[in-house]
């Protein structure tokens, strides 16, 4: 297990900059703070001391370690698990999906990724500057991440327009990509399973202490049905040109056939 970053907060600011984590159950705490854990690529001996260091719930340490595990948040008695699904393109026009979970509660935040290449590191490093924010607490930390998350898919939304846009310049000379369509249905299945996330993550949200963590995920959620229906869009156009395209080309081998348009 690689444990990135393991600290302590109270009111915003650091209180212990290496939390050990070695499964002896959680010490006394004072009002107001929190443990944030980040860990990637944990087996299940290292999930189990997190378990027993904070008293995760063992179908919520089940579902983190499940790779193809899909978008999901449920409750545990007064602490929520939150499974996200990432992705990011990983050169030239294959896309890469990982699963970073989240296991949150008032005094705790343990951040579980697999497959992701996007630390959490810089977004940890923004939020230390802003001790009046970061001392909302964990629930805070846990938007903050999701609309990392979130940000990590605009490169890949940018390229769906890319590729439109090059697959309507030439759909008489070229048939679409069967990789790069297939890559495309993936991804906006991803979203459309994420944004139902979304809305049940928000219905949970209600009890947060932090107004401003309410509206924040208001506006993420509005986030990821923009990105949804642009993803949406996208693959409709997409559609349209590869029947365009299976029109043109079987013409054409009709016209090399015979000499003729039939």
């Amino acid at each position: 297990m690689t444990i990135i970053a393991a600290r302590r907060y109270r009111a915003g600011k650091i209180v212990a900059e290496q939390v050990p984590v070695d499964g002896t159950g959680l010490p006394g705490m004072e009002a107001g703070e929190f443990d944030w854990i980040g860990v990637a690529n944990p087996d299940a001996a290292e999930m189990e001391l997190l378990s027993r260091q904070y008293g995760l719930h063992p179908l919520a340490i089940e579902d983190a370690l499940n790779p193809s595990q899909m978008p999901k948040i449920d409750n545990y008695g007064d602490a929520l698990f939150i499974a996200a699904r990432t992705a990011a393109l990983d050169g030239g026009d294959t896309i890469s999906y990982g699963q970073t979970a989240l296991f949150l509660s008032r005094n705790y935040l343990v951040t579980v990724r697999f497959g992701s290449e996007r630390a959490h590191s810089s977004l940890r490093r923004r939020l230390e500057l802003d001790s009046h924010r970061l001392a909302e607490g964990p629930d805070y930390v846990a938007h903050a991440i999701l609309d990392f998350i979130v940000d990590g898919y605009s490169p890949i939304i940018d390229s769906f327009e890319d590729a439109a846009q090059r697959i309507e310049e030439h759909a008489i000379d070229t048939f679409p990509d069967r990789a790069r369509s297939a890559g495309y249905s993936v991804c906006v299945a991803s979203f459309a399973v994420s944004s139902g996330f979304v809305a049940r993550w928000k219905r949970c949200a209600s009890a947060s202490r932090s107004p401003t963590v309410l509206l924040s995920i208001r506006a993420r959620a509005c986030g990821f049905a923009t990105c949804s229906i642009t993803c949406s869009a996208q693959w409709d156009a997409f559609g349209d040109f590869v029947k365009r395209s299976t029109l043109l080309s079987r013409r054409q081998a009709c016209w090399n056939s015979t000499g003729r348009a039939r």
